[in-house]
């Protein structure tokens, strides 16, 4: 009798402020760098001065980055149970003590700002913050065999898609993460082909998330109950 494996096959991060370091930034777009604002408890990043999560209003969304300011929890995360080191990835080690804790050999890790669609009106942006977010993972996650990750991809850019599924797999990731819709395309949409065919020939999976990822339909509701029970 072997020895039973589980993974964890939807693991989460909490971006912070390393995400979109001079080290995985492109410095074309240091200027619009997203930024960490608190009030009230609550933390946001502002990103095109936008507020994400935008939790009241239509369109509205609930994340549970960013975890902290200043180094201290926000509101939203005093009552977890992980480190803050273990959920922002800043202690590959911190993470790894949470697992062995619940018994999990391996997790696979997403993102938790990109599952809120659009981050900004500029697919030149969007592109450079999800390309930022898979140089992060790869460099937080290093060699480790128990730390999966799966890579975000700007799905409004199909000259840059292709390229952002080459450089993730040479950086280690084991999936593409796209959410239930391309914005208001669905999935099927023919302009999604090259991208499609760029997963199959790098040998990644494709990973479907649940995410606010459709503004026609999300834009229909304006309390939070409504908005994440709706979210394809």
């Amino acid at each position: 009798m072997t020895d039973l494996v589980v993974i964890d096959a939807d693991g989460h991060v909490e971006e912070h402020e390393l995400t979109f370091s001079d080290k995985c930034l492109d410095p074309a777009f240091r200027a619009q760098r997203p930024q960490v604002v608190a009030t009230d408890g609550l933390a946001y990043w502002m990103i095109d001065e936008q507020l994400f999560p935008r939790r009241l209003g239509r369109g509205c969304h609930n994340l549970g980055t960013p975890t902290s300011y200043g180094g201290k929890r926000t509101l939203f995360t005093q009552t977890k149970p992980e480190s803050l080191e273990s959920l922002e990835l800043r202690d590959p080690g911190a993470r790894l003590r949470d697992m062995d804790a619940e018994d999990l050999r391996v997790a696979v890790l997403y993102p938790t700002l990109f599952l809120a669609h659009p981050l900004t009106v500029s697919p030149a942006l969007a592109t450079a913050l999800s390309s930022a977010y898979n140089r992060w993972m790869a460099d937080a996650v290093g060699a480790s065999d128990r730390l999966r990750w799966a890579a975000v991809v700007n799905l409004d850019e199909p000259g840059a898609v292709v390229r952002q599924v080459r450089e993730a797999k040479r950086l280690g990731a084991v999936a593409v993460m796209v959410l239930g819709t391309a914005g208001d395309r669905l999935l099927d949409d023919p302009a999604l082909l090259p991208f499609f065919e760029a997963v199959a020939q790098e040998d990644l999976t494709l990973a479907v998330h649940v995410g606010w990822s459709c503004p026609s339909l999300s834009n229909l509701y304006s309390d939070l109950y409504t908005a994440t029970v709706i979210i394809p």
